[in-house]
């Protein structure tokens, strides 16, 4: 059987629009992972200025304590 070009294009397409589903299923996982990291990085830099905040307040009692 012979394969005509108008049936090996559709093949061709088929086989393009199926990998880009795919590629487009590896992007929105991709992105939904930045998302979580980004939320993780905010928690983290959030967590970090409230121990710097802390640490500050620890550091003026105790330079108090030493000056009196």
């Amino acid at each position: 059987m012979t394969v005509l070009p108008v049936d090996a294009a559709t093949g061709d397409v088929t086989r393009a629009m199926r990998h880009t589903a795919e590629m487009r299923t590896l992007v929105e996982a991709a992105q939904a992972d930045l998302v979580a990291a980004q939320e993780r990085l905010t928690t983290a830099v959030k967590a970090e200025s409230t121990a710097r905040a802390a640490l500050d307040a620890a550091l003026a009692v105790a330079a108090e304590g030493v000056g009196s």
